[in-house]
């Protein structure tokens, strides 16, 4: 009888960190699942995450605190063999500690750490800054390009957008992260409120944002236009109704793309700014750039713009659906079980 592969996720969320990570390593969870494989996340960084990823059904040990001292511990403690692991953390893990878990499959989600140098695998987006990190003596699979966004495979099923109202405004969705650690749902707000046109703005709130009673109260002093929604939530329907999207860069932007949905990105920081540049350089999205530089009338002048011109959605959209991208996580979860059926061949257990 086959053994199924057992792989551990060790990630970090919380509202320190937001849900990124999360965001993009559930779906790959759920793609390994249903391929028979035994999936286990090690997570630290507090909640929602832990909860909701139990109520999806996978086991979750939560560690003490970030870090490559609390992973050894849970290590030491634990006792766990693994097939894989695959690790999405920006922490202080090391290349040695990378090596430590061997003889299992290792790999890295958009690392741009020395531990990626220590991964049998390594997957990134098409950013340009893959191809500036010093891939000097690596011997592992780097795996760059749209086929490695980590995108659910829910995003495909082929149902429509529900259709908007005769003489409706358009479909504005604002959501800023799970957690939105730096506040920038109000900023989006602002540039709401500042808007010359007329729009239907759907505004996630999340439970963690530090300015959350601020911005439900300009939500309710801009009823007229704006629908607080509370975060996190499950973003996809509210995508496919959208004419148009204001978020900042991450997962959800690419789920956008991917749904040819045309968008403005906010970088949480200058790198996440010029990654950006990766939808934006192709015209599938707008670029507005780092929030530190960003004044609610500028970003409100960008919206304004896109939603007096259909034309321009349009050809945004085009370009999106025209980037190829797809569901990323089940390309991911292939790669990750066909290394592991390599290991165990080399290692005289053809079994998986």
């Amino acid at each position: 009888m086959s053994v199924a592969p057992r792989i551990g996720i060790r990630l970090d969320c919380g509202p320190a960190v937001g849900l990124g990570h999360f965001g993009r390593c559930l779906p790959v969870a759920r793609a390994l699942a249903s391929r028979g494989a035994a999936v286990r996340f090690v997570v630290a960084g507090g909640r929602p995450g832990p909860d909701r990823l139990r109520r999806e059904g996978f086991p979750v040990d939560e560690l003490p605190r970030p870090g490559a001292a609390a992973f050894r511990d849970w290590l030491r403690a634990a006792g766990k063999a693994m097939d894989a692991w695959l690790l999405d953390v920006r922490d202080d893990l090391a290349a040695q500690d990378v090596c430590a878990l061997r003889p299992a499959v290792t790999a890295v989600l958009d690392d741009p750490t020395d531990k990626r140098l220590a991964a049998d695998i390594a997957f990134y987006p098409p950013v340009p800054q893959v191809r500036e990190l010093d891939w000097t003596g690596y011997g592992g699979r780097l795996l760059t390009g749209f086929a490695y966004v980590p995108l659910d495979e829910r995003l495909f099923a082929p149902l429509a957008a529900p259709p908007a109202p005769e003489g409706a405004p358009p479909a504005l969705l604002v959501t800023m992260g799970g957690t939105d650690p730096h506040g920038l749902t109000l900023l989006a707000l602002r540039a709401v409120a500042a808007m010359g046109a007329n729009v239907a703005a759907t505004v996630v709130v999340p439970a963690a944002c530090p300015v959350r009673r601020d911005c439900l109260g300009l939500a309710r002093e801009l009823a007229d236009r704006v629908r607080a929604v509370d975060g996190p939530t499950d973003l996809l329907p509210l995508m496919r109704r959208a004419a148009l999207a204001l978020t900042a860069f991450g997962t959800t932007a690419y789920e956008l793309a991917a749904l040819g949905r045309p968008a403005v990105l906010v970088g949480l920081s200058p790198d996440h700014a010029r990654s950006a540049d990766c939808l934006a350089g192709p015209g599938a999205a707008e670029n507005a750039g780092y929030f530190v530089d960003l004044a609610p009338s500028a970003l409100a002048a960008l919206l304004d713009g896109l939603v007096r011109s259909p034309a321009r959605r349009a050809a945004l959209s085009r370009s999106a659906l025209a980037l190829g991208l797809g569901p990323g996580a089940a390309v991911i979860a292939d790669l990750l079980l066909d290394a592991i059926r390599q290991a165990r061949s080399r290692a005289g257990n053809p079994r998986l």
